[in-house]
C-alpha cells in the first residue's frame, strides 16, 4: 500500500439526542455548561470523556466499567442517585452504550447521547475517490481453452448482470481473448497463441513445438499479469482445469473458484495431488456431472453439482433458432475447430461434404471460430472460393457450403448431424441430441469415453467419413440411439447460475455492491451509516 493511500482521520461529536427507549428529536440541543454524570463502558473511556469536555459539558460524576458490560438495573439506579446527589441536569453515554442498556428502561432523569461521525482530516475528495475505487467489486474471469472461453464469456455476462457496478477482467490463458474483449469485457492476459492452440496432453511433440515456441516464457508473464490483479480483484471464477486454478492461486494469492470443464469420473476422475489442490486451496468446485461430484466429495472438496456448465453455452429452451439458408432435406454442421489445426482439417470436412452430397439431398453450414481467419480458410482450400451469390459461403462451383460465425447452439438445434473436429463443441451438439461424426484420434478417444454412442469415431479418411455420415441419417434407429445417448450423458445447464447466486449470497459480493452504490449514490460519502 503506498504513501497516497493513508489518510488521517478524527471522530467528531455530530449531534446530541435524547434516548427514551427509543430515539428522540432534540438535535439542536445546547449542551454547554450542563452538568451531568458520564457513563461508559468502552475500550477507550478517556477518549470519550475528552469529547464531553471539548463540547463544553461540564461532567460532575463519572462511571467506567469494563468495555461491553451488559448494564443491570441496580448499576443504572446507583449512577441515578448519584446525579441526583451532585444536582446533575442529565446522563449522558456512548451511543454504543444504548445497545447494552436493560430492555424497556428508562431514565429517569434525561439520557443524552453525542451521535459522533467520522471527519476526515485533509484531503477529503481525495480519500472518497480512493475509498470508491477499493470498495469497487473487481472480479476475474480465468479459462484456458477456446471452448472455456465461450462459456468463461456467459459467466462473466451473468455476473455483469448480476452486479451492474462491478469491473469484470478476463484473463484467458490461450490465445488473445477474443471473445471476451468482443462482449465488453477487458483482457488483462498476455497474448499466448502456441502452435498446438493450448492442448499439448495428448501429444508429446506438440509439447515440444509449444516449448521451442516460447512456453516457458509465456507462463512466466501470465504469472507476472496474475501478480498485477494481487490485492486488486474480490475473485477469481476458473473455469477449466486444476492447473488454471494453480496458477490463479500462485499469481493473485486468493483462493480461486473452479468451474471444472476438463477433468471427470467418467474418464479417469482427478489425481491425488489435483483432489489436495482442491480440497486446500481452492474455494468452491462445480463439477461438470453428479459422478465427478460424489468423487470430489469423498475427498473433502467443497464441491457442487448443479448442472453441466457446457451445456450452458446452449442457452434456454426459449433460445432463437437459427434459420439454414440454402435447400437441402437433411442439415449438416460442419465444425472445423478453434485452433491452428482447423486451416488443415476444413479442406477434409469440405470433401466429406461434397461426397455427402453426392449421394444425399443435403445442405452444409459451418460454424467458424471467432479464432478463425475465413481468407486463410478459403486459401488452405484448394478449388473453393467466395460464393458470388450474396451469401456467406463457398463452393467449388458444384456444392455450396454455408459459413456462419454466430453462437454455436442456435445453429445446432436444428441440424440432423454434425461432423465434428472440435472438443467443447462436439460436446455441446452431442448435449442437444445431435449425433456427431468425427474422427478417431488421441483426442477424441478420451472425449468418446464421455459422449460414448452419442459420437462415432472413424479414419481420417473423406471417404470413410462420408460412408458413416449416410449410414446415421439413413438409419433412424442408429440416429435416435445417439441423440438420446448424447442428452442422457451431457446432462443438463445451471451450473453458471448457480456459481451467480453463490457469489452473492454465500461470498457477500452482492451486499459489497451494495455499498458501492451507496458510497456512490453520495457525493460526500455520507451515504453510508
Amino acid at each position: 500500500m503506498g504513501r497516497d493511500r493513508v489518510f488521517c482521520s478524527r471522530l467528531v461529536v455530530d449531534r446530541w439526542e435524547r434516548w427514551e427507549g427509543k430515539w428522540g428529536a432534540e438535535s439542536s440541543l445546547e449542551v454547554a455548561g450542563m452538568p451531568v454524570l458520564a457513563f461508559s463502558a468502552i475500550g477507550n473511556p478517556a477518549s470519550f470523556r475528552r469529547s464531553l469536555e471539548q463540547e463544553g459539558v461540564r461532567i460532575v460524576a463519572e462511571y467506567r466499567f469494563r468495555d461491553h458490560h451488559r448494564f443491570t438495573v441496580k448499576d443504572l439506579e446507583t449512577m441515578v442517585a448519584e446525579a441526583v446527589r451532585q444536582n446533575a441536569s442529565a446522563l449522558v453515554c456512548s451511543e454504543k452504550d444504548i445497545y447494552n442498556l436493560p430492555e424497556g428502561w428508562i431514565s429517569p432523569l434525561p439520557l443524552y447521547v453525542p451521535r459522533v461521525k467520522t471527519e476526515i482530516l485533509g484531503e477529503a475528495n481525495r480519500f472518497w475517490e480512493t475509498l470508491r475505487a477499493v470498495l469497487r467489486p473487481r472480479l476475474a474471469v480465468a479459462s484456458n481453452g477456446y471452448g472455456e472461453d465461450a462459456i468463461g464469456v456467459i459467466l462473466a455476462k451473468k455476473l455483469r448482470d448480476a452486479l451492474p457496478r462491478s469491473e469484470i477482467l478476463a484473463f484467458p490463458l490461450v490465445g488473445t481473448g477474443k471473445a471476451y474483449s468482443e462482449a465488453g469485457f477487458p483482457v488483462v492476459s498476455p497474448r499466448a497463441e502456441t502452435p498446438s492452440g493450448g492442448i499439448v496432453k495428448y501429444s508429446f511433440s506438440d509439447l515440444v513445438r509449444d516449448l521451442r515456441f516460447g512456453l516457458v516464457k509465456i507462463i512466466i508473464e501470465q504469472l507476472k499479469s496474475w501478480r498485477n490483479l494481487r490485492y486488486r480483484v474480490h475473485g477469481v471464477f476458473c473455469v477449466g482445469d486444476v492447473y488454471l486454478a494453480l496458477q490463479a492461486l500462485w499469481g493473485q494469492g486468493g483462493a480461486p473458484f473452479l468451474v471444472a470443464t476438463a477433468k471427470t469420473a467418467y474418464i479417469a476422475g482427478h489425481w491425488g495431488i489435483e483432489r489436495f489442490v482442491l480440497r486446500h486451496r481452492v474455494e468452491r468446485v462445480w463439477a461438470r456431472d453428479e459422478e465427478t461430484a460424489k468423487e470430489l466429495a469423498r475427498s473433502g472438496v467443497q464441491v457442487r453439482f448443479a448442472g453441466n456448465p457446457i451445456m450452458d453455452l446452449a442457452g434456454s429452451e426459449e433460445t432463437e433458432v437459427f434459420d439454414w439458408p440454402g435447400k437441402g432435406k437433411d442439415r449438416i454442421l460442419l465444425l472445423p475447430g478453434s485452433r491452428n489445426r482447423a486451416y488443415g482439417d476444413f479442406p477434409l470436412l469440405l470433401e466429406t461434404a461434397e461426397r455427402v452430397w453426392e449421394k444425399r439431398d443435403c445442405r452444409f453450414l459451418a460454424v467458424l471460430a471467432p479464432t478463425i481467419d475465413r481468407r486463410e480458410l478459403v486459401f488452405r482450400s484448394p478449388g473453393w472460393k467466395f460464393s458470388a451469390s450474396g451469401q456467406e459461403s463457398l463452393t467449388n462451383g458444384r456444392l455450396e457450403v454455408f459459413l456462419y460465425d454466430g453462437a454455436l447452439a442456435p445453429a445446432a438445434r436444428s441440424a440432423d448431424l454434425v461432423i465434428g473436429l472440435g472438443g467443447t463443441a462436439n460436446q455441446l451438439c452431442a448435449g442437444l441430441g445431435i449425433p456427431v461424426l468425427s474422427v478417431e484420434e488421441k483426442g477424441k478417444l478420451v472425449q468418446k469415453r464421455i459422449l460414448q454412442d452419442a459420437e462415432r469415431l472413424v479414419a481420417r479418411d473423406p471417404k470413410t467419413l462420408a460412408e458413416a455420415a449416410l449410414e446415421i441419417l439413413e438409419t433412424p434407429q442408429l440416429h435416435s440411439h445417439m441423440s438420446r445417448t448424447g442428452i442422457a450423458r451431457l446432462g443438463t445447464p445451471g451450473a453458471l447460475d448457480e456459481v451467480v447466486r453463490f457469489s452473492l449470497m454465500d461470498c457477500g459480493l452482492g451486499l459489497r455492491e451494495k455499498v458501492y452504490d451507496r458510497l456512490c449514490g453520495s457525493p460526500e460519502g455520507g451515504g453510508i451509516a
